[in-house]
């Protein structure tokens, strides 16, 4: 346990991680391997630490899975493990089953599997908390009210405890503060808390999660909240007159503080003051929008003995990861992107609403217009998930592993595509491709303006298709960088390509990497691989190469240095056909490493876990002639080749974009099926020198 200095002297309270459930509600992409590390070297800190929800994702179920199967020696070989310390996450069962044996273990959220692995006491946590609304507006978007969320509260508590009466149970009640003060539908959102709690505690739940949702709240409105709702369950006849009676503590509260206005350490300080009794905090700046409070925030402000080593690790943690000192200040884009599920939903469903008042308003209203009102709600909207920003910061959903069907309709929705249509097996498609790419390949789809999640998005949805004039046939055009490498001393070549729809693959146009400059710091300029061996073994099966740039890294390379040349170079050739490919500026460049796959036990034992495989990974932020900035990913088997992929991704995107904006002015696209064969003669002619540009003064065609 912790201690907090008090006007009554130190007490004692529970510190909780919240690392890997919050935390994967950020734009960092999640690791099994790294998240195992983290409760073997961060156990004795805490003395509460979250699973999160480990049936909903592959990365999650790695997780769990390498703690039960380990979990007897963790025990004994690592300082402050115990399984019944460790904490999933459930929502409320909405079935009609009275027992454990009656819920259907294919349940879609995982409750029926819960019941059943706790029913064999094999699970590898100890801790449920069942997570609610305290607003009585989101109960509404759940189809439910605040009377059959008692009813479905009452009976998923009871099923647990029917299952394994050694579990404890907790209640999160997200927008506590907020439901608990906003002037709107006060009273009965103040009489569904109440209820909401008093049903918790009597169906046998021990902590109640008081969350700032959206961290919004200052410390005096959390110290009176905290007073008022005490005072209230303290006269609570239905405690008071409960066998045997319940006296309500504020311990019982469990302070979960969001830092969207930089309040979270402050607040979470005021909670613990005003008598909560527990904490939660994340290792580093993680967690939806700006994130939760740091445990190095909590560590220094509660006078940690241990808040230097706790700081260093979340320092190192942060690096691993690709975090910056000073990522996501107060009011920048991150604050404004959903990445749950839940959230999502609230943000789509606010947004059908907005779209509908304006229809019933218009009859008549064009696409123009409805676009006009996406552009209106993503830059004004104050609701259920967060407030407008002060400087019209547009809100966004976006993918990830826990995120759901709505996060896929709302993005859509930013290229006029409003259907509401859940059951789309595209949508599936998409995020199964987020959870297996994530798990599997290392693919980060997070984050605000994810240049990687909006082409998936536009490949499975069509939003690449153009219709080229006089042909029947849609022009699917893509932008590819190819990577070969050729041997083991990372020699890799790339080429930039521009693929012509799929009815006609075999017509590319094939662009020459960038010259690099002999200087280039930490990288040797190589002109030619035709005299390569393994470039003549590649021609005699048949395989074709071009004389193309390769790139030999030395020994720590200035990976922004690389990533600009390429970037440079690719656009000064591909400005040749619209000159918008010139927009493109690198703002960033980061590399991390990215472990994947299952977890196994290493040669030292089951405290040195080991990935499946470890590869490498490259964030690109860059702009696009606006005043957004996007990030682009990559991942692969060396920092060049996952660098090379992030540079394709970049161009890929602005080729979607300029394609898009070509479609709105009428023209065709870059590519046209019909003109590709003598595009293609061009641009060779113009590679060899024979021609100064396909237009007369040089300049682009397609303009």
């Amino acid at each position: 346990m912790w201690k907090i200095k008090t006007p009554g002297g130190n007490r004692s309270v529970l510190a909780r991680d919240e690392t890997l459930r919050d935390g994967n509600q950020s734009e960092v992409p999640r690791s099994a391997w790294r998240a195992i590390n983290h409760i073997i070297t961060q156990s004795r800190i805490y003395d509460v630490m979250t699973l999160g929800w480990i049936y909903t994702s592959p990365t999650d179920t790695a997780i769990a899975d390498y703690l039960r199967d380990h979990g007897e020696e963790l025990a004994k070989k690592v300082e402050g493990y115990d399984k019944n310390k460790f904490l999933i996450y459930s929502l409320v069962y909405r079935g009609s089953a009275k027992t454990p044996e009656e819920v259907d273990p294919k349940d879609p959220f995982g409750f029926g599997k819960i019941l059943g692995e706790i029913k064999s006491k094999k699970q590898p946590y100890g801790i449920i908390n069942i997570l609610t609304k305290a607003r009585c507006k989101d109960l509404e978007d759940l189809g439910l009210d605040s009377e059959s969320l008692q009813k479905d509260l009452a009976n998923t508590a009871q099923l647990i405890k029917q299952a394994n009466p050694d579990i404890t149970v907790e209640i999160a009640l997200e927008h506590f503060y907020t439901a608990w003060l906003e002037k709107d539908n006060q009273a009965a959102n103040r009489k569904h808390i109440i209820d909401t709690i008093v049903t918790g505690l009597l169906a046998g739940s021990v902590r109640i999660t008081a969350p700032d949702t959206d961290g919004a709240h200052t410390p005096d409105e959390i110290t009176e909240v905290i007073q008022e709702v005490t005072a209230a369950l303290r006269s609570d006849e239905r405690l008071t007159g409960a066998h045997p009676p319940i006296h309500f503590d504020p311990s019982m509260f469990i302070a979960h503080m969001h830092d969207d206005l930089g309040h979270a350490a402050e607040n979470t300080e005021a909670a613990l003051q005003a008598g909560a009794g527990s904490f939660d905090s994340t290792a580093g700046i993680m967690g939806e929008r700006r994130g939760n409070v740091t445990t190095s925030a909590m560590a220094n402000r509660l006078r940690h003995p241990e808040a230097k080593k706790i700081a260093k690790y979340q320092a190192d943690l942060a690096e691993q990861l690709g975090i910056k000192p000073g990522d996501k200040p107060v009011g920048s884009p991150e604050a404004q992107c959903a990445v749950g599920g839940m959230h999502g939903h609230a943000l789509l469903l606010a947004l059908r609403k907005a779209q509908q008042d304006a229809k019933d308003n218009n009859p008549n209203i064009t696409p123009q217009e409805l676009a006009a009102v996406y552009d209106d709600f993503v830059k004004h909207y104050s609701g259920s998930y967060a407030s407008a920003h002060p400087d019209g910061v547009p809100l966004q959903a976006t993918l990830s592993p826990v995120a759901g069907a709505a996060n896929v309709l709302f993005m859509l929705s930013r290229f006029g595509l409003d259907s509401d249509d859940k059951k789309d097996p595209r949508i599936a498609e998409v995020l199964t491709e987020v959870k297996e790419g994530e798990f599997n390949r290392g693919v980060n789809y997070r984050g605000y303006n994810n240049a990687n999640a909006f082409l998936l998005l536009a490949d499975k949805f069509g939003l690449r298709e153009h219709l080229v004039a006089g042909s029947e046939d849609k022009a699917r055009n893509k932008l590819h960088l190819t990577i070969t490498t050729f041997d083991g001393d990372f020699v890799d070549e790339y080429e930039h390509w521009l693929h012509v729809g799929f009815s006609t693959p075999k017509d590319s146009i094939e662009w020459p990497g960038a010259e690099l400059p002999h200087d280039s710091r930490g990288f040797t300029h190589v002109s030619s691989i035709q005299n390569h061996p393994l470039a003549k073994i590649a021609r005699k099966l048949g395989q074709k190469y071009t004389g193309l740039t390769v790139i030999s890294p030395e020994h720590g390379g200035f990976v922004y240095d690389v990533a600009e040349t390429m970037l440079r170079g690719a656009t000064d050739r591909l400005k040749r056909v619209d000159e918008r490919f010139g927009d493109l500026h690198l703002l960033e460049a980061r590399e991390f490493e990215v472990p994947v796959g299952p977890v196994h036990a290493g040669e030292r034992g089951v405290t040195d876990p080991q990935p499946h495989k470890s590869l490498m990974g490259e964030k690109l932020i860059f702009t696009t002639g606006t005043d957004e900035w996007f990030q682009a990913n990559g991942v692969g088997k060396t920092h060049e080749e996952a660098l090379a992929k992030a540079t394709e991704t970049a161009l890929d995107f602005q080729l979607f974009q300029i394609e898009r904006e070509r479609a709105k002015e009428g023209l065709s696209p870059i590519l046209e099926v019909e003109g590709a064969k003598q595009y293609l003669a061009d641009q060779w002619d113009i590679i060899k020198g024979r021609k100064g540009g396909p237009g007369t003064d040089g300049s682009s065609p397609s303009r």
